[in-house]
This record gives structure tokens, sequence and C-alpha cells, in this order.
């Protein structure tokens, strides 16, 4: 029955609450008693099993009641010998959770009001233990008024579940039973107990089912994590666009645990004064100001690779000097066009002298090919005043940069990660200057293989992943490094170094990438905005329904639903994000994530395929190539694997 039949032929409507005008921030309605466990564990300062036992008093006080919906307040009354003192403060944080938590269900909602508005007599029916005046400021704070009556099974002493509610309702309006329509999310107790009562019956459909739905990557001790963030987007997503929608579910669990963490984390070790990184820091400092309190100070800092190492080296005696300091390793590669990158100077302004020298400026070295080559080494001592110029000039601007944050004492500099190269380089730098600061870094995932961390060179840790702490995890998140990176990344120019200005040092920025059009095939601008929009509402989501922080969000629930995309994308997936243009990938001749060339480029040129796939998302580039939902993450395995034994047996 549509709606213009309905509002045309009843006079009378009813409608079901829960699950059907009002959506609550939980996929199941008991997961509400294990949230409250968790902070009542956390305040008493103990290990209880409270949402057992809350769940047993209802029943024992239904059963006491001849099956009849028991009350809040007698429920409460039978855990008082369990909780003592707690039991009234246990009460009412569940009266605030349930309100706290409940949205309206638009499309409901919506036609509800144009009941009320066409003049319609609307009457409202719950089986609930929660008492009428509670529910009426739930709904309330949605907005829903203009109803007659609130029927709620607890006070009324009568349930839709065996139909006597709906003759309550239908004698009190003095109607006959056929008058009433009566709208529910239950197919039991609202459908088939309305029809049965010889009214009529419009079903809405329920998501609890979609929702309570758990990956089976999700182990059980964050199962209650993930079905209460999953019932979180749902209700702040419903309005948004789908690119919003799609960064509030895939972006914004990641960045919600790790703001989450990264609160915690600054409080157990006691700093307040937060630098959050350019350019992946933007979006981390716009979330973290949200949910944290004035007892942290919060700057956004320009910094690159580039920007902070560079002024390192006006100090540096040699080649292999500069090297070892970015680890660079036996198997490193290197070119003479990257090398003077990386040492601060433009490569096209040494053409001809690396020419004088018999250097290809675009060969590739590795290892101790680049390192022990004697042209390369006389190279470098012919450019060498050259670069001490430009490194002590920058570093002289950077210091200028950072001197107005007034920078010392223990503070604390967060950033993606995953090497920790950025904060190695600062406290070289506030060495040098002698500023006397303690840098902790804290980063959304940290390499198991930093050598800057395993060496003691910097102190940091890593919220998905760490040295000795979800290793394994380290594996997923290169899935999606690329993908992950650009959630983060402020969509403007990189810094590319510092420089005097008016007596100031200032930044110099790099042209973005994607304000330019220059192979543009998707809006990537315009769509991590997007992303990064739905991920902030549903952080400010968040923190208003759980203002206490519970519950936190793991690691593994946090990252689940890009790791699925990053093992397993949908077509529309690895198309949206292959288009995308990426930095790094362009300086090895992949200008996108995953693109894939034509099929009988790789048959005829098998050494492309393996470029393409060490320079891309591979999986989305596989998805692309093949079409198929086969399991590429299992290919790629066996292809490491094969290649694996063919290297060893050449050796």
């Amino acid at each position: 029955m549509n709606n213009e039949k309905i509002l045309k032929h009843f006079q009378y409507i009813s409608f079901d609450i829960f699950d059907t005008l009002i959506k609550r921030s939980v996929s199941v309605p008991t997961d509400i008693f294990g949230l409250m466990e968790q902070q009542y564990n956390q305040s008493a300062g103990i290990k209880s099993n409270f949402a057992e036992k809350r769940i047993r008093a209802n029943q024992v006080c239904e059963s006491r009641n001849g099956g009849q919906s028991a009350c809040l307040a007698d429920i409460y009354n039978e855990l008082r010998e369990d909780f003592g003192l707690y039991t009234d403060w246990l009460m009412e944080l569940e009266i605030q959770m349930e309100i706290d938590g409940c949205r309206p269900n638009a499309t409901v909602v919506d036609f509800f009001r144009k009941c009320v508005a066409e003049g319609k007599t609307v009457v409202l029916i719950s089986d609930m233990y929660l008492p009428i005046a509670v529910i009426a400021q739930m709904l309330k704070r949605c907005d829903i008024q203009g109803y007659k009556k609130i029927y709620v099974s607890c006070e009324e002493e009568a349930r839709k579940r065996d139909g006597r509610l709906f003759h309550k309702v239908i004698d009190e309006l003095n109607i006959k039973p056929s008058q009433l329509l009566h709208i529910g999310d239950s197919w039991k107790s609202d459908f088939i107990q309305a029809i049965c009562a010889g009214a009529h019956a419009n079903h809405v459909k329920n998501d609890q089912k979609e929702l309570s739905k758990i990956p089976k990557n999700i182990t059980p001790n964050n199962v209650l994590h993930y079905r209460t963030l999953s019932a979180c987007i749902r209700n702040c997503s419903h309005s948004m666009n789908e690119y919003e929608k799609q960064g509030c579910e895939m972006f914004g669990p990641l960045l919600l645990g790790f703001t989450q963490w990264l609160k915690e984390r600054l409080k157990h070790n006691g700093i307040t004064e937060v630098f959050f990184l350019t350019r992946d820091g933007y979006t981390m400092k716009r979330a973290f100001d949200c949910l944290a309190t004035s007892e942290f100070n919060t700057y956004y800092i320009n910094s690159s690779r580039r920007a902070f190492t560079v002024p390192l080296y006006w100090k540096a005696s040699s080649l292999d000097e500069i090297l070892s300091s970015r680890h660079f390793s036996k198997n490193g590669k290197m070119s003479v066009r990257s090398f003077l990158d990386l040492i601060g100077l433009e490569p096209e302004q040494y053409k001809n002298r690396a020419y004088e020298y018999g250097l290809n400026m675009d060969y590739v070295y590795v290892g101790r090919q680049f390192t022990d080559n004697s042209s390369v080494i006389s190279f470098f001592n012919s450019v060498k005043g050259d670069m001490v110029i430009n490194s002590r000039q920058e570093y002289e601007a950077l210091l200028a940069y950072l001197q107005p944050y007034g920078i010392h004492g223990r503070i604390a500099v967060v950033d993606v990660g995953y090497q920790g190269t950025i904060q190695y380089a600062l406290e070289k730098i506030l060495a040098e200057a002698k500023i006397e600061a303690s840098v902790k870094g804290f980063y959304v995932g940290l390499s198991p293989k930093s050598v800057f961390v395993q060496k003691g060179e910097i102190e940091a840790e890593g919220y998905l992943c760490d040295i000795g702490k979800n290793e394994e995890m380290y594996s997923i998140v290169s899935n999606v490094a690329g993908i992950i990176e650009s959630l983060f990344c402020e969509t403007c120019g990189s810094t590319k170094r510092f420089v005097m200005w008016q007596g100031k040092g200032v930044p110099e920025c790099s042209q973005c990438i994607y304000d330019s059009e220059n192979g543009r095939l998707v809006d990537e601008s315009s769509i991590i905005a997007d992303y990064q929009n739905g991920a902030q509402k549903l952080i400010e989501y968040y923190h208003e329904v759980y203002p206490n922080g519970i519950p936190d969000i793991e690691p593994e629930v946090s990252v689940s639903r890009l790791a699925r995309m990053g093992l397993s994308p949908t077509l529309k997936e690895a198309k949206l994000w292959g288009d995308f243009r990426i930095d790094k990938f362009i300086q090895t001749g992949n200008q996108y994530l995953a693109r894939p060339r034509n099929v009988w480029v790789y048959l005829l040129h098998p050494v492309q395929l393996k470029r393409d796939i060490i320079t891309s998302w591979n999986i989305g580039l596989f998805r692309r190539l093949f079409i198929l939902p086969l399991p590429y993450d299992k290919l790629l395995d066996l292809l490491r694997n094969i290649y694996l034994k063919k290297t060893k047996r050449s050796l």
C-alpha cells in the first residue's frame, strides 16, 4: 500500500516506535547493555558481567508479570543486590544512552509528519520497558511531534506481541478495527498481530539483520564495537551524498579509531603539545580537535621528507654519510637524478656536468653500485659545495619557520607513518640548534622494518601496526597504503623547502598534482573532500552519542572495511581509486594508482606487467584487468612464491 492510498483511506494510523520511527545507535538492542558494562567497569574499576545480568533481570521481571513487559524501575530493583550504590547510576546511564543515541528514521518520520499535517489521528505503540516519559524525550529529540498518545507495553500491561495492545488502542480510539492502519518493522508483532486484531498493517523494512552481519576477520572481542560502529554509520550517513557515505563507512572508522587512540596515548605519556605534520595531518588535526579537550595545544606545521632532511646535509662529509642517514639499503635503487633531488639540488641544472663525468642521469644503480662508483663519487664532490650552501640556507629558513611555535620540552608529532623519517630529521635539527625538546611520534602505522625505531633513533608508536605489535596487519595496510595516504591528505601541494621572505621562514610548496588537468580521469580533490567530510561527520556523531569515548575502536575494526576494499575491491571501487593520480607513482612512470594497460601489451611485454604490479595497487590492477571477482590476493601470493623460488635457484 503506497503513502497516497494510506492518506486517502485511513483516518487512524498507529506507528511502531523503535526501528520504525526511531533508529538507535546500536545494531542489536541488547548491545547497549554491553556498552554500559564497559563504562561501568571503567568507572568501578572492576570486571563485571552487567550485560548478562541486565538481560536476565528483564526475563525474571517478565516472568513475574505473567509474560507482560517489565518496567525499567522493576528491572533495576532486581539488579540492586548485585550493583548496590551503582544501581541508580546504571539506570540513569541507560536512559541517557538511549536518549543520546536515538535518531529519526528519515523516510518514516517524513510520512508521519504528512499524516499529522493531513489531520490524521496518530498514535504510537511500542513493546518496551522504558517509561513513557523517557520515550517522549527520545521522540522530542528526533523532532517527532503531533501524535495523540503513546502506548507502551510496560505501562499498559498489554503487548503488541500477543495482540492485546492493539485491542486496547482500538477500544480507546472507539473505532472499528478495520479503521486502524498500523505501520511497523516486525513481521510478527507489527504485521501479523495487527491483522489478527482486525486492523490493517504496513511493513517497514528493518535493516537490523544487515547491521548485525560480522566479517570473518573480526574477532569475538570486537563484535560489539563493529556492530555499534555499523549502527552509527547507518544513522549519520542517511543524508550524505555518495562519496560522503563511502567516506563515512570506509574512512570514518579508521580516522575515529586513530583519533581515540591518539588522545589516550597522549594522556598516558603526559604530552599536551601536539604537532600534526602536513599534508597527512590535516584531517587528523580536524578530527582530534573535535574529540580532544582544551588540555591539548595542537598545531599544523608544514613538513615533508625532503624539506626536513635537506637542511641536515650541510654537515655531511661524504656520500655514504648522506645515504646512511636515509638508511639506504644494499638493495636500494638510486639514479643521479633522484640523488640530486634528494640532496636538494635541481637535477636539470647539473645535467651537463653529469654528462662530463660519464653519467646517465636516469640510469638506476642498485645498492653499492651507486656508492662505490668512482664517477658518482667524483660528481658528488663537484656539487658538494652547492649542496652545502643550499642546505645551510634551508636549515636557517626552517629554524626561522619553527621559531614562532616555541618548540621545547615534551612534544608529539603526528603523521601517517610508516618509517618515521621526518621525526628523525626534526630531532636532528632541534639538537643542532640546541633546542631542548623531547619528541615522540604517533603514527597511523609504523613499519615493522623501520630502522629508525629498531635502532632506537626515534621514540614512536603506531596505531594499526608497530614493531612487536600487530605486525601481521602491516601487510594488510600495505594493500591500501596509497588510498590511506590520499584519504588523510590535504589536497594541496607538498612542502618542497623553506625559504626566507621578509625576515621570516616560510614554506615553498609545489603544485598539487590534483590541480593539474594533465591525465585527470576523476576529480580527486572533490572525492577526497567528500570522503573526509563523511568521516568527520562520523567523528562528530560518535562524540555526541558516546561523549565518554566508549566504545574505543580497535585497529582490527577501524581498518576492516578499507582492508576489504584493498583485498577484494568491487569493480567500481577498483576503477574509482585506480584512476587516482598518485605523486610517487608518477616518478616510476605509472601515473595512476591502478590503471592497467591493454592485456595484449602485457602478453607481449611481461616485464611491463611486473613493473606495473610493483608500482601500483596490484589487487586493484588485477581486478580491472580480469574483471571477475577472483581471489587476487592469493594469486599474487602464488606469483611472489614462484618468483622467490626462481630467485633462489639462480643464486
